[in-house]
This record gives C-alpha cells, structure tokens and sequence, in this order.
C-alpha cells in the first residue's frame, strides 16, 4: 500500500487552488494538474507499506486528535527544486505553517517510534497544485509564477488524515484509511 498522512485542504483554500491552477494553465505548459479533490497538505510520505503495518501507521494520527483546530492560509506561489527550474508547483501556507510543522513533528514522532522511516528534509507547508512532465512551455510558466499573487483565502483546518493513494493511468487515487479531528 502507498500511504502518506495529510491534513485536508479546507474548501475555500481547495478553490482558491484550482482558480490559481485555471489561470497558470494559460501558460500552455507540459504540467500535469492537480484536481481539486486530491488536494492535501501532505505531513508525511510513508511511501510503500506492507498491508499489516497500515494499523500502525494510522497510529500516528493520535498525536493529532490532542491537538486544536487552527486556520490556514495561502501565501505565495512558489516551485521545487526551485523558481527557475521548476517541476513542481506549490501554494505556500503562511498562516497555519507552524501548526502543520507542529504536527508534523507530532505524527514524525510517532512514526518513528512504531518503526517507520520519516523525511530528514524540513518540513515546508505547501499545497502541490502541478507537476512539470516536460519542458513545453516552462520559460512562460517560469515567468507567470514570478508575477503570480495569491489571493488572500483561509479557512479552518480541521481534520488530519492517513491516505492510501494508487496511481491509475487517469491519475492518482485517494482514499482514507482512518481520519482524526482536531479540537474544536
């Protein structure tokens, strides 16, 4: 199975994204985009887990059920590796960063104490709205990320979750496997 623990995308911040993603499309770029649905701030990729270790990873998610709602919200537009080289695009959090890192080190925690490996790399709150498949476009994608703002939208995050994705030929698949609310 191919797991990974997210926090939901509040919907405005999801439709704020995909109006973000329809106006970068104009850039005729070789990206593929996300759809809306599967858009998630992803805490932690655990990438391929035997099926008997899934009960365990969900595990994980008790670190979140301690802890409080929090608002989120978009700030800035950003690419990995980076600006000029970019393959994949992003939608930064500004508020609500710290509360994501928090329980993301929370969840790490955990992981690591049932015996999963995490990501040494930092943690950076981000919302993955397209990935470059090939160069077509990318000097005009380049330049309308430079002078791209995002609109100002947030929303309540409210519930963390352990996702088991498949990669099917149309694009990935999501499904949750357990879910925890944050207090409220």
């Amino acid at each position: 199975m191919r797991l990974f623990i997210a926090l939901e995308t509040p919907p405005a911040l999801r439709q704020a994204a995909a109006r973000a993603a329809e106006l970068l499309k104009t850039a005729q770029a070789d990206v593929k985009w996300t759809a809306p649905e599967c858009m998630h701030f992803t805490l932690h990729f655990l990438g391929e887990v035997p099926a008997e270790r899934a009960v365990a990873a969900a595990a994980a998610l008790d670190a979140a059920e301690a802890m409080p709602a929090f608002p989120v919200e978009l700030s800035g537009i950003g690419a990995f590796p980076d600006m000029a080289n970019p393959r994949v695009i992003w939608l930064g959090a500004g508020k609500g960063a710290a509360e994501m890192a928090a329980l993301s080190e929370a969840a790490g925690a955990r992981l690591r104490e049932l015996g999963f490996e995490t990501d040494s790399r930092p943690f950076a709150a981000h919302l993955t709205i397209g990935r470059l498949k090939g160069p077509r476009g990318a000097d005009r994608l380049v330049k309308m990320l430079s002078e791209f703002r995002t609109e100002a939208v947030s929303g309540m995050a409210g519930r963390v979750c352990l996702f088991e994705s498949r990669l099917l030929p149309c694009g990935p698949q999501y499904g949750i496997l357990r879910a925890a609310e944050l207090l409220r």
